[in-house]
């Protein structure tokens, strides 16, 4: 029979828990070495970003006060402004006579009256403008109707011996403003006498004589504008000798054409 060996019948020693242990505790080491450096490589980022958090938030209560102090400012210049107005209409209104406390019916009144007034101020200008322009257009007329007048009264008279009968015979007697004038039939010339001399010289009332002898002598004064006066001087002269009289005014100061009196009568 076949010997046993003596080592045979021992229990072996084994290193298996001793070294799990081991790795156990290693990895226990480890695990808190990448613990411990985590959190200290996160620690401050984490606080960082908290501060980052923190200061978005600060900002965000300081835009928040700032609109609200813009919007306290925009009423404080509205206020200001208000009361810088109402107190230029209390100056105003007491320019005016007024107590600055005037009621609000009142105030409209007054508005109401002053835009009455200034539309009659319109008014009144528009009247104005409108006067000036006819002033004007008279004055423009007027200038057209005195170049009328002095070209009408510059105008040879034509003395037309429709209005004396077949059986008159005319003699001419022109009356001026100082002058009288006879127009003679026989030789065709005119003579000329002073106003002045015709109620103390002999010319005129010789020619009076002579016209009253001839059968159906009629004597027409023609009376120039400013020739009243003398005709009617001359009129009394021939009244005196028992002539007769028509009367003829003449439009202006032009030269008298007698050439169709001399035709259409014995004159």
């Amino acid at each position: 029979m076949a010997r046993r060996r003596r080592g045979q019948s021992h229990l072996a020693v084994s290193l298996f828990p001793f070294l799990s242990v081991l790795a156990c505790v290693i990895g226990t080491l480890t695990l808190l070495l990448a613990a411990i450096a985590i959190g200290r490589l996160g620690g401050p980022s984490l606080e960082l970003i908290a501060m980052v958090e923190e200061m978005e938030l600060y900002k965000e209560v300081i835009r928040s006060g700032e609109a609200r102090l813009e919007r306290l400012e925009a009423q404080l210049r509205e206020q200001t402004d208000k009361a810088a107005e109402t107190e230029e209409i209390g100056i105003r209104l007491t320019a005016l006579g007024l107590a600055p406390e005037v009621s609000f019916e009142e105030l409209m009144g007054l508005i109401n009256e002053v835009e009455v007034a200034v539309e009659l101020q319109d008014e009144v200008k528009r009247l104005r403008t409108l006067r000036a322009g006819l002033a004007a257009a008279i004055e423009q007329g007027e200038k057209a109707y005195a170049n009328k007048k002095k070209v009408r009264e510059a105008a040879p008279i034509i003395i037309e011996p429709s209005g004396v009968g077949r059986n008159w015979q005319p003699f001419l007697v022109e009356c001026g403003a100082d002058y009288v004038e006879y127009y003679d039939a026989a030789d065709g010339q005119s003579r000329r006498i002073p106003a002045e001399d015709i109620q103390q010289g002999h010319m005129l009332p010789r020619v009076f004589r002579y016209i009253r002898a001839i059968p159906g002598s009629l004597v027409i004064f023609l009376i120039r504008p400013v020739g009243v006066e003398t005709c009617q001087k001359a009129r009394e002269m021939a009244q005196r000798y028992k002539v007769r009289l028509a009367e003829l005014p003449l439009p202006g100061s032009g030269p008298l054409d007698l050439s169709r009196m001399a035709r259409g009568s014995r004159f």
